[in-house]
């Protein structure tokens, strides 16, 4: 809604001649006022041909809630009132001028807690202080050169704009958090598990076409066992994934050559199986067993075999 702005003659005055540019400037204000979209507002520029009293003001006044006029106040050549608080701005401005039989009223009530509504103020107010030094209106102590609000109003009313721009974020980021970030995971660890159940089908037909081909006790029944465990446990499968592994384990101990390296990956791989299932006296066992199995390793494996010894010492310390 925008600002309703009137500029007239008060009924009781004569006819505004044109000859008289103030009357004439005055009657140009309504464009170069009526720029604002603030709701709940009330502006009124009026020229008289005599100066008014308080009850040819009071009709305007009754629109403040801030702002008070005493008769005696109207003695001067120039008035010029502003009230504020936290949500509400007022002013009148009282000019006479007697060489042009002509005396300028102005009413300014603005209600700014709304969106954007203290912007849309400091631009109305600057507005006004230059239409004001333009026709002379005021004296220039007079000009308001505060755009801001009652210092204890200003942070509340910009701590409102502020909120009412976050507020939306906040419900945004609920949202997201609440409902689609979940429904994101339950998509992704859908197609994953999907993944792993294609892949362990075809790790199950090649296992099973390698027995077929191949002495139970060979290295690539191993691997594919090793394989199909790991797809249990990104499944989270991990009994199924613990006997898989120690299935190739068995059959990696039984060649010969050990192929250590193979045998130390599936190591690891029951290691961390144990660590999700969080049993602390199948952990124990299972690095006693590790330890003898890489003792009789080489040398070269010494890394692996102190390291499940630090993991046995840490576990039997736990416990």
């Amino acid at each position: 809604m925008s600002f309703g702005i009137l500029v007239h003659t008060a009924k009781n005055g004569v006819e505004i001649n044109s000859a008289h540019s103030l009357k004439r400037d005055m009657m140009t204000l309504e464009s170069e006022l009526g720029f604002s979209t603030l709701e709940s507002s009330y502006i009124r520029v009026i020229n008289w041909n005599m100066p008014p009293n308080i009850e040819d003001l009071q009709p305007h006044f009754k629109k403040f809630s801030l702002l008070q006029l005493e008769e005696k106040r109207l003695t001067s050549g120039k008035l010029n009132i502003i009230e504020k608080d936290e949500s509400t701005y007022e002013r009148f401005l009282y000019a006479d001028f007697p060489e042009q039989q002509s005396t300028v009223t102005i009413f300014v009530k603005v209600n700014f807690l709304n969106k954007g509504g203290l912007f849309s103020l400091e631009k109305l107010i600057k507005k006004f202080n230059t239409i004001s030094k333009k026709y002379n209106l005021i004296e220039q102590e007079g000009i308001d050169t505060q755009a801001s609000i009652h210092p204890d109003s200003s942070n509340s009313s910009y701590a409102y704009i502020i909120w009412a721009g976050i507020i939306p974020v906040l419900l945004l980021l609920l949202i997201i958090r609440k409902v689609i970030l979940p429904r994101l995971i339950s998509l992704y660890s859908e197609h994953k598990r999907n993944q792993c159940l294609r892949k362990l089908q075809e790790y199950k037909d090649k296992l099973a076409n390698q027995k077929q081909s191949y002495p139970y006790n060979h290295r690539d029944v191993a691997v594919t066992l090793n394989s199909i465990g790991n797809m249990y446990y990104d499944m989270y499968n991990y009994p199924d994934a613990l006997s898989s592994y120690n299935e190739a384990l068995e059959i990696q101990k039984k060649l010969h050559p050990p192929n250590y390296p193979d045998l130390i990956l599936i190591l690891n791989n029951i290691d961390r199986v144990y660590q999700r299932m969080n049993n602390s006296t199948q952990t124990i066992s299972f690095y006693e067993y590790a330890i003898r199995i890489l003792e009789q390793s080489p040398e070269s494996y010494c890394l692996s075999l102190e390291k499940f010894k630090k993991k046995l010492e840490s576990a039997k310390k736990e416990q």
